[in-house]
C-alpha cells in the first residue's frame, strides 16, 4: 500500500520516491524490505505483455542480448520513426502510430542485433 501510494504522488520521480523511502528506512532504524507481493505482480505484468507482443512479432534468443522481441516489420524499420513526441504533465511521451507501440515504447529498451535487426529487451 505504501509503495502505491509513493508510486501515485511521484510519478514524475521515481529517484525523489526512491529517496524518500530510504529517508523513511533510516528514521525508523531497520531496513525497508519490500513486500512480496510487488515481485509476483511484475513477473504477471511481464507474462501478459510477452503474450500481447507474440501478435505483433516473435521471440527470439539472441547471443549478444538473450531473450528479446523482435516486431515483425520492414527490413528498414526502426524504433521511434512512426509516431510523434508529445510534451505532457510527466514529460515527453512517445505517441506510436504502430499497433504494437503503446506496450514496447513504454517498457524494455530497444537496441540492434546484428543477426535480428531491432529488438526489444529488458531495461538495463
Amino acid at each position: 500500500m505504501f509503495a502505491s501510494f509513493m508510486w501515485s504522488i511521484c510519478k514524475s520521480g521515481r529517484i525523489a520516491a526512491l529517496a524518500t523511502t530510504l529517508a523513511i528506512g533510516a528514521t525508523t532504524g531497520s531496513a525497508l524490505i519490500l513486500p512480496h507481493y510487488q515481485s509476483a505482480s511484475a513477473a504477471a505484468i511481464s507474462v501478459v505483455t510477452h503474450d500481447r507482443l507474440s501478435n505483433y512479432g516473435n521471440w527470439r534468443k539472441s547471443v549478444r542480448f538473450g531473450e528479446v522481441w523482435a516486431p515483425s516489420v520492414g527490413i528498414n524499420w526502426r524504433p521511434y520513426t512512426d509516431g510523434a513526441w508529445i510534451w505532457t504533465d510527466d514529460g515527453w511521451y512517445w505517441q506510436s502510430g504502430e499497433p504494437f507501440g503503446a506496450i514496447v515504447f513504454h517498457y524494455g529498451q530497444w537496441a540492434y542485433d546484428d543477426d535480428l535487426g531491432w529488438v526489444l529487451g529488458p531495461r538495463r
